[in-house]
């Protein structure tokens, strides 16, 4: 049976702090993310494997948005 890990990464609308915490503070996301250009980054995780299987607002009133990423285990 095949197994899968999973990279969920919640970014909050009012500070990119908690993307860039989760991104290691690498420069090049903090780049795309005041610009609001996601896709660089998005490949960056493709290229380490990871699927990006959904995406949804969660959080009610306080403007969150959860990306989920998908890869087999080996």
């Amino acid at each position: 049976m095949r197994k899968w890990e999973y990279l969920v990464l919640v970014e909050n609308m009012r500070s990119i702090k908690s993307l860039e915490n989760l991104a290691k503070e690498d420069d090049l996301y903090k780049e795309q993310l005041s610009k609001g250009d996601y896709a660089p980054a998005l490949n960056k995780y493709g290229a380490q494997g990871w699927e990006l299987v959904g995406v949804s607002r969660v959080g009610g009133g306080r403007a969150l948005t959860e990306y989920v990423f998908k890869r087999p285990k080996d």
